[in-house]
């Protein structure tokens, strides 16, 4: 059975290739700038991408799991070589040993879930600096 993958939706501040994306703050900015990443590329709701878990991530594609979709559906997202280098890099906790299943990818660098009040904080700042008027909600 071949595989079906979802067509993403096209995120609507996607921006001269993603150099638009430019977190504040320190140490964080990598972490930060992969969901962003993940955002815009994969064209998934910022919920989706906030509560996926390392369970749910294969080599060449995740699920969205239809618990955690707002439109209840499951779907297959493929994961493009820029994306792949991004979750690569996260697999490593900070102490440098891989991070469980049940860890969030795209959380802080521990695996666990950011905010959602620090996920539109961050979204704000990143539609500020990218010169985005009336950013829609994360």
């Amino acid at each position: 059975m071949a595989d079906h993958y979802v067509k993403t939706r096209a995120h609507p501040y996607y921006v001269d290739g993603l150099r638009a994306i430019e977190v504040p703050g320190r140490g964080s900015v990598s972490l930060h700038r992969g969901l962003l990443h993940a955002i815009i590329e994969t064209g998934c709701r910022p919920g989706e991408l906030r509560t996926l878990q390392w369970s749910e991530v294969a080599q060449a594609h995740f699920v969205i799991l239809p618990a955690k979709a707002k439109d209840r559906e499951e779907r297959k997202i493929r994961i493009m070589p820029a994306l792949r280098k991004i979750l690569d890099r996260r697999k490593l906790g900070p102490d440098g040993v891989e991070l469980p299943l049940d860890a969030h990818v795209l959380g802080n660098e521990a695996g666990e879930q950011l905010s959602r009040k620090r996920l539109c904080d961050l979204w704000r700042a990143t539609c500020e600096r990218a010169k985005v008027k009336k950013p829609a909600p994360p």
